[in-house]
């Protein structure tokens, strides 16, 4: 538990800190390639912690059913031994949200920062693909727009700067926001996406050689 807390600490936290500070496609370059050792650092931590936990797991499955055999065990309480292990279960299930939640911290700035003058490109069409797509969506449920409605924009190309994974992360990302919050209206929670597209598109507008 310390060395995942350890590398949480350190490792995460030193990487996060330096992201304000890029501003150039080299910094982004260096600063990714950290990024996705770190990550592949706390994935085998999360490994550890499934080992660990199926592990116990087996151990109070096994304490329960020998307590059940006994005379009154099933209305008897859990054995002191069966409740360190399953506090050992809750503890590294907190742990392996924190860290899967790390992960996706560091994946999602290597997935919407441009490491060259091509990426930076190819994201800026994409990003205001979406700003425009959402916009256009707003305005046809709040009909503003009277008369002719106005013609949806055009679908872009298929992306071929950025690898398959990498389109495919960010569009779960798009999906995770289009979702409408517990009493948020389906015009905020457009205005919310459109809010994080401006958002991204001055993000990568930074970057430059």
């Amino acid at each position: 538990m310390n060395d995942t807390l350890q590398i949480y600490d350190e490792g995460l936290q030193e990487l996060l800190t330096g992201i304000l500070s890029l501003s150039t496609f080299a910094d982004v370059r260096e600063w990714g390639e950290r990024a996705e050792v770190e990550i592949e650092h706390i994935k085998s931590h999360i490994r550890a912690l499934d080992i660990e936990n199926a592990r116990d797991s087996q151990s109070l499955e096994k304490l329960k059913y020998e307590r059940s055999k006994k005379m009154l065990g099933g209305l008897l309480g859990g054995s002191k031994e069966e409740k360190e292990l399953s506090q050992r279960f809750e503890d590294r299930k907190t742990s392996k949200s924190g860290l899967t939640k790390a992960i996706n911290q560091l994946q999602d700035v290597i997935d919407f920062t441009p490491r060259s003058q091509e990426e930076k490109q190819s994201l800026l069409s994409e990003l205001h693909q979406r700003k425009r797509t959402l916009q256009e969506k707003k305005r046809e449920i709040t009909q503003v727009v009277r008369g002719p409605r106005l013609n949806r924009p055009p679908e872009l190309a298929t992306d071929t700067v950025f690898s398959a994974a990498t389109r495919e992360r960010r569009q779960a990302r798009y999906d995770r926001e289009a979702e409408v919050k517990a009493g948020e209206t389906t015009i905020a929670a457009l205005t919310r996406q459109i809010e994080q597209a401006e958002r991204d598109i001055q993000w990568v507008e930074k970057f430059e050689n």
